[in-house]
């Protein structure tokens, strides 16, 4: 339940059908080494779990004298309302936290190019390059191990590329599933990720990592995220309302069109909707101009005079046909964008 949990941060709750059965996880994320034993704390209907506990009970005893007595004196003690028991599962919770045999110094590594990256010559940089370091932390050597036998376009293009620490790539070769190598107790080994990708966007890679060729068993994984800035529009308004008019009467509204990451000048062009009517008929009551014009100037984001432009831009409704509607005005670049 996502209310009893905003209201209850540590506890959780589910609400069942009668005879529903649903399936249930508990993840393990230790922060020290440690060993954790207890018993899960369960409620139904309000009722705790108690281990160990018997069954609850009550009585009420009457005692009177003799029978046949001239006088007797009758007690009775009224039982007090006994919250009722039930058996309530309990689980009994086990957990250890060991020392990891394998650590990485990272397990997400992010890349963000600025847009004139595609302008810059291709040699390995402190924005296209980062350094992965991976240390043996156990007493035994081990085989450590990159799986990249998924197919993975960004992988296979070379969008990223696993580099030697002299900046040679790794080469695989035959049925090999990926990167291996072998690390000694307390060493290290450093591997360079370089990412460098052929058009704007955003670039995701989740990675397995192995340890002594356990291919089946990934150890954990390793993340990449890259982004390389793209042209952008956008309206300081999310969205118009033309205030209702007479017939063949005008109305209009003013609104700021907002750009970044241009490298070179640009325009924009405008298509407004098309508004069905009756027999088949189309209108066309909006019109959208530019009173400064179309014209994108360059502004790129990674400088600090490529500050966002602002372009007024004016749409204007008259109709002569009665006519409702609410539609998308779409606006391109020279580029389609």
């Amino acid at each position: 339940d996502t209310n009893f949990h905003l209201l209850n941060p540590d506890m959780y709750s589910v609400t069942l059908d009668p005879l529903e059965t649903i399936d249930g996880e508990m993840t393990f994320t230790p922060t020290q080494v440690a060993a954790y034993d207890f018993v899960l704390p369960l409620t139904i209907n309000q009722l705790n779990s108690r281990p160990g506990s018997t069954p609850c009970s009550s009585s009420s005893c009457r005692k009177s004298s003799k029978p046949g007595s001239v006088s007797s004196t009758v007690h009775i003690i009224h039982p007090k309302p006994v919250q009722p028991c039930v058996d309530i599962p309990c689980r009994h919770v086990i957990a250890t936290a060991l020392r990891q045999p394998l650590k990485l110094s990272a397990t997400w590594v992010e890349f963000l190019l600025p847009l004139n990256f595609l302008a810059m010559p291709n040699t390995l940089s402190a924005e296209t390059t980062k350094t992965l370091v991976i240390t043996n932390k156990g007493h035994e050597k081990m085989t450590w191990g990159l799986d990249l036998s998924q197919p993975n376009k960004h992988l296979d293009n070379g969008t990223f590329k696993f580099l030697h620490e002299r900046g040679i790539p790794f080469i695989t070769q035959g049925e090999t599933r990926g990167i291996e190598g072998q690390i000694g107790p307390g060493q290290s080994k450093i591997i360079l990720i370089n990412f460098s990708p052929d058009s704007p966007g955003r670039y995701e890679v989740k990675i397995p990592v192995v340890i002594n060729s356990n291919w089946a068993k990934p150890f954990q994984f390793l993340e990449l995220f890259g982004q390389l800035e793209s042209p952008k529009v956008w309206f300081n308004l999310p969205r118009i309302e033309l205030i209702p008019v007479p017939l063949s009467t005008e109305t209009y509204m003013d609104f700021l069109v907002c750009g970044n990451n241009y490298r070179k000048k640009n325009s924009l062009t405008v298509t407004c909707p098309e508004i069905p009517w009756d027999d088949n008929i189309t209108i066309s009551p909006l019109t959208v101009t530019f009173p400064q014009g179309s014209e994108i100037k360059p502004c790129d984001g990674s400088k600090p005079e490529g500050e966002p432009w602002e372009m007024p831009c004016r749409v204007t409704f008259i109709s002569s046909k009665p006519v409702s509607f609410c539609q998308s005005i779409v606006f391109f670049d020279q580029e389609g964008q």
